[in-house]
């Protein structure tokens, strides 16, 4: 119970962080240095500089949960808030069968059937910087979860699965393995995996739709560490430094809810713990092989035989017709260490028929 109540603060957290970013002021033991990436780092700078002016920033969501073991596609929307440094609320909102109905279930491609399709349950979350309020509405119960003092303020964003996408490019290179994926237009796709244990523990990898016209991600993916679970978010029609909090929850203090007749279940203080020491090399790890530029069946192949498990990404369209379905890049880089048994992340070039 203990360990679902972690994740789902930290989904909390990470929802409101890739929303705004944040400046983490715990210091690290610094990760292995990355190739230099002039790209990336313009990119990073840029971000931080302009996420560092909102104050308020309030829009919609959809998200989309892909449970793989259990085949079952839970699918809900909603509303979320933003006010610096530290309070945010997230209410999330089953759908009904007419809106479930609009579109069919995804395919479950570990058995290629579809997912069975399902509405999410309702609930909300609420940061006011001392706590966080986890509220089901549902059953009518709630949840109290403290905040150290230590890490209120913007250090309530080192919790246990934050994602300071806004913080300085070198902070940000520290607690990730960030990569531009690709480009269309005036947005950027970033392939992250996580450098610190703590990440670690919470998501094998991410991917983020950056739109750089305000500089606030449009979608969130998330890997859960087994493999066997994939959220996606989806943000809409954001608002920055103008919106009226109160007309837009209709009146009241939203960071304060009205719990009467609500049970209290729980109280925990697990929100916003600082970070973890980062993911050290082992000595049992071997060098990965190189596979860019190989048909990705081959270069499956190549790492199944080295003991690693391939996981392909499609990226951008091919330029060439003998660059189609062949491996651009690849995380870990080649030559690096990577502990056998591992997934190695593979971004194919796909036909430029199928990317439009």
């Amino acid at each position: 119970m203990r360990g679902s109540t972690t994740l789902s603060t930290g989904l909390f957290s990470i929802l409101i962080v890739a929303l705004f970013g944040a400046t983490a002021s715990a210091q690290q033991a610094p990760a292995q240095p990355a190739k230099p990436d002039p790209a990336l780092d313009k990119l990073l700078q840029e971000w931080h500089l302009e996420t560092k002016k909102i104050e308020k920033l309030n829009g919609t969501h959809r998200r989309w949960v892909y449970d793989f073991t259990f085949g079952i596609e839970k699918r809900a929307k909603g509303k979320f808030y933003f006010e610096a440094p530290d309070r945010g609320r997230m209410d999330i909102e089953g759908l009904s069968d007419a809106e479930l109905a609009k579109y069919p279930p995804a395919t479950n491609k570990k058995v290629g059937k579809p997912f069975e399709l399902r509405s999410d349950a309702n609930e909300r979350w609420i940061c006011d910087g001392a706590r966080v309020v986890e509220i089901n509405d549902k059953v009518e119960e709630y949840k109290l979860h403290t905040i150290p003092e230590q890490s209120r303020g913007q250090n309530i964003m080192d919790g246990p699965l934050p994602f300071l996408f806004g913080m300085p490019p070198d902070k940000a290179k520290q607690r990730y393995k960030i990569h531009i994926a690709g480009r269309v237009g005036k947005r950027v796709k970033l392939f992250i995996l996580p450098n610190w244990k703590q990440d670690a523990s919470n998501w094998r990898w991410a991917e983020v739709i950056l739109d750089t016209t305000n500089y606030l991600p449009e979608a969130v993916k998330l890997l859960d560490p087994g493999g066997a679970k994939e959220t996606t978010y989806r943000f809409d029609n954001m608002v920055i430094n103008r919106s009226s909090l109160l007309q837009w929850l209709g009146g009241g203090d939203p960071f304060r809810p009205n719990l009467r007749g609500y049970k209290k279940v729980q109280t925990e203080q697990t929100a916003a713990a600082p970070p973890a020491a980062p993911l050290r090399k082992q000595e049992s790890k071997a060098t990965v092989p190189s596979v860019v530029g190989l048909h990705f069946s081959k270069a499956k192949e190549v790492l199944q035989a080295k003991g690693y498990s391939p996981q392909f990404h499609a990226g951008g369209a091919a330029t060439a017709k003998q660059q189609i379905h062949h491996v651009a890049r690849q995380i870990p880089e080649p030559g690096s260490e990577h502990k056998a048994g591992e997934v190695v992340h593979l971004q194919y070039w796909v036909d430029p028929s199928e990317a439009k």
